[in-house]
């Protein structure tokens, strides 16, 4: 699984802060995408390996810890 990662907004760039849970599995905690990619290049891709749980699900759940969390995309292959 791919999770794009892009800000679009300079009000919270500096402050966005997200967590990714997939299938109630933290994959990243207090993710800021301008500490990872800078200011105006603020685009990255995230890659983990996922398998869908018992009943063939895969769940996923964002949280905002400032500002909101945005994901730009999502890739499952």
């Amino acid at each position: 699984m791919k999770l794009h990662f892009a800000e679009l907004s300079q009000k919270f760039s500096r402050k966005r802060s997200v967590r990714v849970s997939i299938n109630q599995r933290s994959v990243l905690e207090n993710y800021n995408l301008t500490k990872r990619a800078g200011m105006h290049t603020a685009f990255t891709i995230v890659r983990r390996n996922i398998l869908p749980d018992s009943n063939g699900q895969i769940r996923l759940e964002f949280s905002g810890k400032k500002g909101g969390g945005i994901c730009s995309g999502i890739s499952i292959f």
